[in-house]
């Protein structure tokens, strides 16, 4: 057997962003990253496949909050022996608590709907949602928004059982308006023109600094004929007008005088 494991296309997600093109003005800024890693037989057929889409925050509301590593993920597989796709592979949450409700979930959950619709003829793998009353109804609305759905069940002692279904049979949610996703490369370019600007107008106020440097020197060793030089420079165009203006009247006088 052999296996290929390669990063899918990553998503930057600003939630709450004052700005749609800016995603430094969210609240948060999350960067996912799917990983899928796809396990061939010894003849080249596909036997499996598994994705997890990897969490980081970039951008929180209390930057002294714990970190999430490289743990907060959601995962899904595909046994192509069974036939069988699992869109949760281990408890789905999110860390720090204060992302949870926002819409993330939803958002790494459709990308793994869509993920699995490779193979839309596969049975979806039960899902245990667990027995605490208050849990497993907050994880049936949840689950609901992807056409999971749960058989109703009083007992106390069993998790709710998940209805059979087919891959081609799921959906996925809705994104709240608060979640704005941003083109990478976009916003890389965006930033290297932003960079560049940023360049040239430093070397232009380094140049102006240099040549302020430059005369204050001059000045200082010579002021009298800096002066001079400084003051013509400054205003040399009322200079020439009154040039011009004496020019005229002396012409005037000499030719009344004549």
């Amino acid at each position: 057997m052999t296996s290929i494991t390669k990063e899918l296309a990553p998503t930057l997600v600003s939630i709450n962003a004052t700005h749609a093109e800016d995603p430094f003005s969210g609240k948060w800024l999350v960067y996912l990253q799917p990983e899928e890693t796809r396990t061939s037989d010894v003849n080249g057929h596909l036997s499996g496949a598994t994705l997890r889409v990897y969490c980081w925050i970039i951008l929180r509301p209390n930057p002294q909050a714990h970190r999430p590593t490289r743990g907060c993920y959601f995962d899904a597989s595909y046994s192509a022996r069974d036939n069988l796709a699992a869109v949760v592979d281990s408890v789905l949450f999110l860390d720090p608590d204060e992302l949870r409700g926002l819409g993330l979930g939803s958002l790494m959950m459709n990308q793994i709907i869509e993920w699995v619709r490779q193979w839309p003829d596969a049975r979806v793998k039960e899902i245990d949602i667990g027995i605490n009353r208050e849990v497993a109804r907050r994880r049936e609305r949840f689950y609901a928004k992807f056409g999971l759905v749960f058989a109703k069940d009083s007992s106390l002692e069993h998790s709710p059982r998940m209805l059979p279904v087919l891959v081609k049979e799921l959906d996925t949610a809705s994104i709240p308006d608060s979640l704005v996703l941003h083109n990478i490369p976009g916003i890389l370019l965006r930033l290297a023109n932003q960079a560049r600007d940023t360049q040239r107008t430093l070397a232009t106020r380094e140049s102006a600094l240099e040549e302020a440097i430059k005369f204050r020197k001059q000045f200082f060793s010579r002021p009298l004929c800096m002066g001079l030089k400084y003051f013509f420079q400054i205003n040399l165009p009322w200079l020439s007008i009154l040039t011009v203006i004496g020019a005229l009247g002396i012409f005037y006088w000499l030719s009344s005088s004549g």
